[in-house]
């Protein structure tokens, strides 16, 4: 399709009731959400305290012009719960593009083997695999594999900010895979559980609240040369590596 505005796959909220909307899919949604025009495209959205649910298997493949979210939760205590093995997919041409973007007290929760693979095609604009921002926002995420890139090269895997927002326990079953950066707001918090043969190929400055490296990788050397930092409040496991 083409839309100048707003492009949605799927939507519960709360827009004019007292009740806010429910959804809930099976196991095995393919879900494609393709915006040929240059307006803001959405997979998921729920809104304003609206509960999604979804299987295992979801296949969520999004692409626009502008801004570009794979599922988006927001506003009092909004939630998107997906089962295992799921994909989300997030493209933007010309704009921001969002794996995944919490906000104003939303949850987001995955099951194990989540696939995130978010790009933002103008090297100009920026990218994220998981967004969480605002007081109460949470995305958990069971096990994953992360990827951003703008403009072909790596972004923020993990950006959190903005008074006490969460992203908790990416990378906490074994084989999980994070490419890119992470970024944590003084006031905000990241924890990070990379477990059993676990990999993150840190490409720039990270920061973060909590490391739990237990026979993992935290690879430092994807930084392009440059000299990348690493920052965190609390480290903990046994039998990690940091190479640097």
């Amino acid at each position: 399709n083409n839309q100048p505005n707003v492009m949605k796959g799927m939507y519960a909220g709360d827009n004019a009731t007292m009740d806010s909307g429910i959804i809930e899919v099976g196991d095995n949604l393919e879900l494609n959400v393709i915006n040929a025009g240059t307006g803001w495209t959405y997979g998921i959205d729920s809104y304003d305290g609206a509960t999604i649910s979804v299987g295992d298997g979801l296949r969520l493949f999004v692409t626009g012009g502008k801004d570009t979210r794979g599922v988006e939760v927001g506003f009092n205590d909004a939630k998107v719960t997906l089962g295992e093995n799921a994909s989300i997919i997030a493209n933007s041409r010309d704009g921001v593009a969002l794996g995944v973007f919490v906000f104003n007290k939303g949850k987001f929760e995955a099951a194990k083997d989540l696939v995130i693979n978010v790009s933002a095609d103008d090297g100009s604009q920026w990218a994220a695999g998981v967004l969480a921002q605002g007081t109460g926002s949470e995305a958990v995420l069971n096990g994953a594999v992360i990827s951003a890139t703008e403009g072909g090269t790596a972004s923020y895997a993990i950006y959190t900010y903005n008074n006490g927002s969460v992203v908790g326990n990416a990378g906490k079953y074994s084989g999980s895979f994070i490419e890119g950066w992470i970024s944590t707001a003084s006031t905000a918090k990241t924890n990070i559980s990379l477990e059993e043969a676990s990999y993150w190929k840190v490409t720039g400055d990270s920061n973060l609240t909590h490391l739990h490296n237990d026979n993992s990788i935290v690879d430092m050397t994807h930084d392009s040369n440059t000299f990348s930092t690493l920052t965190v409040d609390n480290l903990s496991g046994e039998n990690g590596v940091i190479k640097m």
